[in-house]
């Protein structure tokens, strides 16, 4: 995840925290809602006025979007690194192997569910 998708899904976050669709939130900041939504998917590269606008038209700290970011990019970096570390020790094992682990780890999954 990138730092325009990590702080798009602070906004989308703290938006939908606030009970405010994109649409009302594109009206606050003097933007359609499609606009809204790119911004919330990463797709707008924005300037800080905007951001500025966004912070304000929630009512949060500009500082809310990037501690988020930061610590959530850490997360996902985290999480990616498990990740590989078991592909890593399934490749290394036989079809056979990883067949008979499949279902252990499908029952476990479901375990962790309940």
């Amino acid at each position: 995840m990138n730092i325009l998708e990590t702080i798009g899904l602070r906004i989308r976050e703290i938006r939908v925290e606030k009970q405010l669709t994109q649409e009302a939130l594109g009206e606050r900041i003097g933007a359609s809602y499609s606009y809204v939504g790119r911004i919330e998917r990463g797709q707008k590269n924005i300037s800080l006025q905007t951001l500025e606008k966004i912070a304000k038209a929630l009512e949060v700290s500009e500082a809310e979007f990037f501690t988020y970011s930061l610590s959530e990019e850490t997360k996902q970096s985290e999480k990616m690194k498990e990740i590989r570390e078991i592909t890593v020790m399934l490749y290394k094992q036989d079809l056979q192997s990883i067949v008979k682990i499949k279902p252990v780890l499908q029952e476990m999954l479901k375990q962790m569910k309940k």
